[in-house]
């Protein structure tokens, strides 16, 4: 059974390749290829829950998982990125500092036109450089072609967001100039920089979970996440790089290695901003010490690029916080029914505000991350003062709920943000959020033409009278595609996640048998 439901979803990843080409290099692709994919995510995670289902009851065996793994990834490699482009920013960005330029400084739009930059000779120095033909040179064919992605793409051409300097911390940065270096513009040398760092990740689950007292083949949540698959070796997220150095922060407390530890969870904030909101997790096991060294290598990994200043090296960053909104959920619902009444309605009959309902949100998400950051460390105190111990499964717990709650504020959840959770998820095997990783491809609607749903309706509508409710606009169909399809992606989980909060106890003790800690069930 167990082999079986990997042989299942290993074909639902070779169609998965197969339907890849449709999406080259294209945003958004057409409505038959974007639903033919959110249709096979879907197959891939029925069969994935089956899988997880096999080891909650104790089944499971380690080299099969493995195997898979390995596979599953293989197969995806060489596959188009589906409906993401970010990985032409990091091989643009990778260029750009391996030729001793500051990535920060300027946009890919300053580079087109040079002569409307802040910093124009900068900016005509870059242009010179995207100019450069970087066909292969050596061993690397192109096998580009009808169902592989061509390696070397013209990949400056298809940087999207390209008025915004790059948002990516100094180690991410430093890892796309070591996949130029290995071969130039090689998109395939990018991807498996970040598929090795995400099967470093299951190799340290691999590791850490015996040592947790829990069975190793929960790593089966992480190694066959459709999620996981997707977000690494189809599109190339550079997430993999945190993920795997957050894991080896906690594997490294869990040795009683803290100084280590805070160099690898620093270096995980070098490469996204994320892990910093476990400092205050691990710090009790980190100590002082532990807290200045990880400031020390945040500080000396930043400080090569502030040479032009802290605001220019932010403006990417900043811009991003001040702009971005996308499949949020809380976040979504207090500024659309709160705020947006609140404050857009006043200007609406002529008054005003202090405060734009966006800002307003933000301000107040941000507040009440801060809040439960304050009471977990107050309550890690009220422990520490009591000399009361805090296990292993304790810190993975809270490293849970604290990513968690920032998911749920963010104003942006994309997909590959709920990788940050799944080392963690293999600890503390929570329902909710695996149906989520399921439910997230419902996001990807965003990228479905509302235009071909109008006409679509309309047709209907014309063969039946019955059907004349449907919308006949796009500007309904692009509402329901881009807002009100998160109702269909959050309420299951918010229901079971607040059913799992009312059933299932907040600690468990260390088990040495798989049954032990099966998923929470009615």
């Amino acid at each position: 059974m167990f082999l079986t439901l990997g042989a299942a979803l290993e074909m639902v990843l070779l169609l998965w390749l197969g339907l890849s080409p449709r999406f080259a290099h294209e945003l958004p692709g057409d409505t038959a290829a974007i639903l033919s994919f959110m249709a096979l995510y879907g197959l891939a995670f029925l069969i994935y829950v089956a899988a997880v289902a096999v080891v909650a009851k104790g089944g499971g065996r380690l080299w099969a998982i493995i195997f898979f793994a390995v596979l599953f990834r293989v197969t995806l490699l060489p596959s188009f990125q589906v409906l993401e482009n970010d990985l032409y920013r990091y091989l643009w960005d990778g260029k750009v500092l391996a030729h001793g330029h500051n990535p920060y400084l300027v946009s890919p739009a300053d580079v087109e036109r040079p002569e409307e930059s802040c910093h124009p000779s900068e900016a005509r120095a870059l242009h010179a450089l995207a100019k450069q033909d970087e066909r292969p040179r050596h061993a690397f064919p192109d096998l580009g072609g009808s169902c592989v992605a061509p390696v070397y793409p013209p990949y400056f051409d298809w940087i999207g967001h390209r008025a915004v300097p790059t948002i990516y911390p100094p180690l991410a940065e430093t890892v796309f100039a070591l996949a130029y270096l290995i071969d130039p513009g090689n998109l395939y040398v990018m991807k498996a920089l970040f598929v090795l760092f995400d099967l470093l990740t299951l190799w340290l689950l691999i590791a850490s979970l015996p040592r947790l007292g829990l069975s190793v083949n929960w790593c089966l949540l992480y190694a066959w996440s459709p999620l996981v698959l997707k977000e690494f070796a189809n599109s190339g997220h550079l997430d993999s790089l945190p993920v795997f150095l957050v894991t080896l922060a906690f594997y490294l407390l869990m040795r009683s290695r803290p100084i280590w530890a805070s160099v690898t969870l620093a270096l995980g904030c070098l490469s996204k901003l994320y892990p910093v909101l476990l400092l205050p997790v691990f710090i009790r096991r980190l100590g002082w010490k532990g807290v200045a060294v990880f400031a020390l290598v945040v500080a000396a990994g930043y400080a090569p690029f502030l040479g032009i200043g802290l605001g220019s090296a932010s403006a990417g960053l900043r811009t991003y916080a001040a702009e971005w909104e996308f499949n949020s959920s809380l976040f979504y619902l207090c500024y659309s029914l709160v705020f947006d009444k609140l404050i857009s309605a006043p200007l609406d009959r002529g008054g005003r505000v202090a405060i734009d309902a966006l800002a307003a949100t933000k301000l107040l998400m941000t507040g009440i991350l801060a809040a439960i950051v304050c009471a977990l460390c107050a309550a890690k105190a009220r422990r520490a003062i009591r000399k009361q111990p805090e296990s292993d499964l304790d810190l993975a717990w809270q490293s849970l709920a604290l990513l968690g709650a920032l998911l749920l504020l963010s104003p942006v959840t994309n997909a590959w943000y709920l990788a940050m959770l799944f080392p963690f998820l293999c600890v503390w095997p929570m329902r909710s959020w695996i149906l989520l990783s399921g439910l997230i491809v419902l996001a990807y609607a965003f990228h479905l033409p509302p235009e071909d749903f109008a006409r679509a309706a309309t047709r209907l509508a014309e063969a039946s009278s019955w059907l004349s409710f449907l919308p006949a606009d796009a500007d309904t169909w692009r509402a329901i595609l881009w807002f009100h399809v998160r109702w269909l992606e959050y309420v299951p989980f918010y229901a079971l996640l607040a059913w799992e909060g009312l059933t299932w106890p907040r600690r468990r003790p260390p088990a040495t048998k798989p049954l032990e800690l099966d998923l929470p069930t009615a």
